[in-house]
């Protein structure tokens, strides 16, 4: 009797495990798109750099547009919540013209994710801005740096909540 008993509870823990498991994980693949990955910053590629602020969540996060993203990569994750925005800058002072676009044409995100229409002039760094408080989370967005003489660059951004 003895022996069973410990069988039993054996069997009782193994399942209580399984059953944590189990619902740990399907909470975590029904959440939003936020478990997507994001690009790490890394000062040897175009995304540097993260600029974070004492006291606060937001960060601003430094793209160098010298840098071509030619291979398959993450996109840079800017967050509503913590009023994250970007700095395009070029790292030789070359100038660049900046186009923000949605990967999918048929989405409900708009134009681009700011608040202010990014600029069309050729310019050797830009401060995008807060995100659009109506801008969906989820939404990715392309972005080219045509530099005169050369192939645009392709790093793209995706809203976050």
């Amino acid at each position: 009797m003895r022996t069973t008993r410990h069988v039993l509870s054996l069997a009782l823990v193994c399942c209580a495990v399984v059953l944590v498991h189990t619902t740990a994980a399907a909470s975590q693949s029904s959440s939003d798109t936020s478990t997507l990955p994001c690009a790490p910053a890394n000062l040897q590629k175009g995304y540097s750099q993260d600029v974070k602020f004492p006291k606060s969540d937001r960060k601003v996060k430094v793209y160098d547009t010298d840098y071509d993203e030619t291979h398959k990569h993450d996109p840079i994750c800017l967050s509503k919540q913590n009023g994250d925005a970007i700095f395009w800058v070029s790292g030789s002072g070359k100038n660049f013209k900046l186009k923000v676009y949605p990967q999918d044409d048929a989405s409900n995100c708009g134009r681009h994710p700011f608040k202010v229409d990014p600029t069309q002039d050729s310019v050797d760094g830009y401060y995008s801005g807060p995100l659009r408080p109506d801008v969906p989370a989820g939404c990715i967005y392309n972005v080219e740096f045509q530099r005169e003489g050369e192939k645009p660059a392709d790093p793209h951004i995706r809203v976050t909540p």
